[in-house]
Parts: C-alpha cells; structure tokens; sequence
C-alpha cells in the first residue's frame, strides 16, 4: 500500500488502484481530469460495464470508475447490502479528498446513489441513476419470473438482495435535493407506476424512458448515452 499521499493521487490520475477503507479494500480505475465522477456498476458486474461511457467521458471528467464491495477486483467481506455499499462511497470520497462529485450508477449502483442522496448529500453535485428500484416488491411479475430462475442458477449473496433489498421511504426520498436525472428502459424489470412515483418524489429530477430497451439492452454500446449525460452534467 501507497501510504504517501503525493504518490497515492499521482498513481491514482493514471492507473488501476484500491482505496483501502475500514471495512474493505476498493478497486477502481481513474482516468481523465476535471470535476470528478464517479461510476457505479450493478449487481454481479463490474467497473468495467461502463468503458464505452468511460472513454467518451474521460476527455470532460476526472473518472472513478468503482468495483463495489465483494465484486470484480475489490475486496470479499461476506457482509454485503446497500446501506454498507454507500458507507463505502462515502468513505471513498473522503478518502480520497474529493470533497464532491457527479455520480453515474446503474441498478444496484443506483440504488446506492439513492441512499447516497439521503444520507450523503454534501458528497453530491449530481446524479444519473439508471434503473433503481425502491423495494423488491417493484419488480413485474414478468421480472420476478425471470429473476427467479436465475437466482435458482446462482445461490449468491449478491442474487439473493434483488429479492430482499432495498427497502426505500418515499417520505425520505422526498429529502433528496440533489439534482437527478433518471433513466429507465421502456421494458425495465419494474412496475411503471414506481418509476414515476420515484420521479416525481425527488424534486429537480428528469426522466428519461428509453423505447426498445429492457434492463440491461441499454448498457451494450451504452456510449449513446454521452448526449443525455454531457447535457444534464453541463447545464
């Protein structure tokens, strides 16, 4: 471990490294300068989901690009949920003395920028979360058919917290006051009136609903998104 700070950011403009907190050593890779932001994959995935964005994105952003406790490079706790999973974040901003950043999560990492923003808002400039849900029970019939069958397949801890977390307040989502922009697939895993009783909660939100696309279709080639994200970023 790096414990010279010089060096540690030095490394860190440049490389693949780990941000060692106190419950669990983060790896992430940074590239790019400018405001930071900060990106946060989703279940049983990756940094890695995201390097198309990543490379339209570098050129405009100082880019963190997280593995998330307990998957890809980052440390195995045996202890995983998403309050634990913002913990991390937090701990990681500080860390790393980047005071505030823009935030970029997708599913699970979503939902952790939805607990970010009630629990950790002096952290955030802003936030796109694509495809969060509030509570297991958001999920469609169709989805939860679907979902089933694959936790069948894969008895992980991971699998296993789409259907026992997260457990949302609309009256304390209502507190976020960071500025959101959310996006959906028209065919998404969850109900539709969850995802406008979500939007409509969190004031100064957008929504943006992507025709032709499910869950996961829009994070393949998920550099179409460079035009939403610059616009809400820039503005």
């Amino acid at each position: 471990m790096v414990h010279d700070q010089q060096v540690f950011f030095s490394l860190a403009r440049r490389s693949q490294v780990f941000a060692q907190l106190k419950s669990v050593a983060l790896f992430y890779h940074q590239v790019g300068s400018g405001e930071p932001l900060l990106f946060l994959h989703g279940n049983s995935e990756d940094h890695t989901i995201f390097k198309p964005l990543v490379e339209k994105l570098k050129d405009h952003f100082a880019i963190y690009a997280i593995d998330s406790r307990d998957h890809g490079q980052s440390g195995l706790t045996g202890q995983i949920n998403y309050d634990l999973m913002a913990e991390d974040i937090h701990e990681f901003i500080e860390k790393l003395g980047l005071k505030q950043v823009n935030l970029v999560g997708f599913s699970d990492g979503a939902i952790v920028g939805l607990i970010m923003g009630m629990k950790y808002p002096q952290d955030l400039l802003k936030m796109i979360l694509m495809g969060p849900n509030t509570d297991p029970d958001d999920l469609s019939p169709e989805a939860v058919r679907f979902l089933h069958q694959i936790i069948k397949d894969h008895q992980s801890p991971q699998f296993k917290m789409i259907f026992e977390q997260p457990h949302l307040k609309y009256e304390d989502l209502a507190k976020i006051t960071t500025q959101t922009l959310f996006i959906f697939g028209a065919n998404d895993l969850f109900k539709d009136e969850m995802i406008d009783k979500l939007s409509k909660t969190i004031n100064n939100s957008i929504l943006k609903i992507l025709p032709d696309h499910d869950h996961m279709s829009y994070l393949v080639n998920n550099d179409f998104l460079y035009p939403y994200i610059m616009d809400f970023l820039k503005k």
